[in-house]
């Protein structure tokens, strides 16, 4: 028996977006499904399609995820003290045709997020089993290929697994060939279900490889002369490599009071990148090429037990968890020509360790005011030792950060629905989080505060008018202490000022007859350091 419905919410902005809604829009790469589900997200891609995408969200150009969480089944896709980049979330080794719905949440206001929550989050989930087995191809312009594999046994086989495989190649627009290549496994199972629990196991691989044509002066195809064509290139052996593996144990037990979740997650994940944004400046001989190096192990546990009940006749619910992530990894940063290495400008071992308890006590005192007060704990623990004693830079040292982040939602109906509209919830919301530094910059710099607070405040609106327009409104407001900028001649991020951020936003959804639905998003922001 399936029952259908709603999810209760705590703000005018929080969905899950179900795998029927964006089953209907072309979807070829994982954050075509995010960018169609996430209203006001926009992601760019400037090396064709093997670095991360960069995430533009409430007012922030959040580069690759420094402020925008991204989570699969449960496993952080975000990668600290990356090579490319703080945050940096790479989505390519996820098929997006194996997605069952994402849970989406804007600002800091949820205990279960922590770092780089605080514009927004999501989590993306699996199917537990697809319908049905399925072989596609798909090509297109300049030697785009797809092709596709889901193999899903009959239901009732042992285990209930299934397997999807992806293979994809461009060559692209460019002069110099993009030459993409990428290559996906994924697999999950159930290794044993009972009508009120279930153990699942998720396995993937991801590899991919590129060149890139990097950035070019715009006036070098200005001049008269025609030095560069619009789709040329400086230098040639920019692009790179990448891969990552995840594996995923999951337990879930839930009955008509309570529910327990249990997993264990951990990947191994590499990347070499080369780019060369200021070409000849620094070193007229052999140019400005340099090598982003990231190699490492990542593991960490989530535990969640929520538990509905009345309390002097109250109808309650409390949420407690925890949760932890250990990275150790060797990163450096290399001066290099055409992919060779020169010499070293930094090369550390970096091990963070990360711990967090979180709980939050909801209350329904009446039936118009729902109350969710919680609080979120974190400890950071960092390491960095310096490889290379000829290096530029030769960070070493350790160092510690700590944050407790208060969160309060109310969820308000005080009126009836009406002839025309449905019941309407009005959101009061506010809360901290924060996303964390470079564990280098850290080290280096204890003076500063390893991890930068956001406080953050919301109020929506939510209701159905005429049985067919579904209509959301909100007004946020964000502020962060200190914002990691891009430094564009180093490729590196550097921790800056304090922002504030605030606006409206709009999201209306019509069903205009039983088969044809419309929708229209709309974000305006104001942002500026302060």
């Amino acid at each position: 028996i399936y029952v259908f419905g709603e999810q209760p919410v705590s703000t005018a902005t929080e969905a899950s977006v179900r795998q029927k809604d964006f089953e209907l829009r072309p979807q070829a790469t994982p954050v075509d499904i995010l960018t169609s589900s996430v209203p006001g997200l926009y992601t760019v891609q400037h090396q064709g399609g093997g670095k991360a995408d960069e995430y533009l969200i409430r007012g922030f150009d959040a580069d690759h995820g420094t402020d925008f969480a991204i989570y699969v089944d449960g496993i952080p896709v975000n990668i600290v003290n990356n090579a490319h980049g703080q945050g940096y979330a790479d989505l390519h080794w996820l098929i997006p045709e194996i997605v069952d719905h994402i849970d989406v949440t804007k600002g800091p206001y949820f205990v279960q997020y922590g770092d780089f929550a605080t514009a927004g989050a999501v989590n993306i989930l699996t199917k537990r089993r697809p319908a049905d087995s399925i072989a596609s191809i798909l090509g297109g312009s300049y030697s785009l290929q797809r092709y596709l594999t889901i193999l899903s046994p009959p239901e009732g086989t042992l285990f209930q697994p299934y397997v999807a495989l992806e293979a994809y190649h461009e060559r692209g627009p460019f002069k110099d060939p993009l030459g993409y290549n990428r290559y996906n496994l994924f697999t999950k199972f159930n290794l044993f279900s009972t009508a009120n629990s279930n153990l699942s196991f998720l396995g993937t691989f991801h590899h991919s490889y590129w060149n890139a044509s990097g950035e070019i002066p715009s006036r070098l195809t200005r001049d008269p002369g025609r030095v560069l064509g619009r789709f040329d290139t400086i230098d040639p052996s920019q692009g790179g490599n990448t891969d990552r593996n995840n594996l995923n144990l999951v337990y879930n037990y839930t009955d008509e009071r309570q529910s327990f979740n249990a997993q264990a997650w951990g990947f191994f994940y590499n990347l070499t990148q080369y780019n060369n944004f200021t070409f000849f400046e620094n070193d007229p001989i052999n140019g400005d090429e340099i090598e982003q190096r990231d190699k490492r192990g990542a593991g960490g546990s989530y535990l969640n037990y929520r538990r509905n009940y009345n309390a002097w006749n109250i109808p309650m619910e409390t949420l407690v968890g925890f949760s932890s992530r250990t990275d150790i990894a060797r990163v450096g940063l290399f001066n290099a020509v055409n992919r060779r290495r020169l010499s070293t400008q930094q090369n550390s071992q970096i091990n963070q360790t990360s711990l967090a308890w979180y709980a939050q006590q909801e209350f329904r005192p009446t039936n118009w005011l729902r109350a969710q007060v919680g609080t979120r704990l974190d400890e950071f623990y960092y390491s960095v030792r310096n490889l290379s004693p000829d290096a530029a830079i030769t960070t070493t040292g350790t160092s510690q950060g700590f944050m407790a982040n208060p969160k309060i939602n109310l969820i308000l109906t005080p009126f009836a629905a009406g002839s025309w509209y449905a019941i309407p919830q009005f959101y009061v919301n506010f809360g901290s989080g924060y996303h964390s530094n470079d564990a280098r910059e850290v080290v280096a710099n204890p003076d500063k505060a390893p991890l930068a607070r956001a406080l953050g405040g919301e109020l929506g609106l939510r209701t159905k008018l005429f049985n067919r327009l579904e209509l959301a409104v909100n007004y946020w407001y964000l502020h962060l202490s200190s914002e990691l900028v891009l430094d564009g001649d180093t490729g590196q991020f550097e921790p800056a000022g304090a922002t504030r951020r605030h606006g409206p936003e709009v999201e209306l959804r019509y069903q205009i007859n039983d088969w044809l639905t419309s929708d229209l998003d709309a974000s305006y922001t104001w942002g500026r350091f302060v």
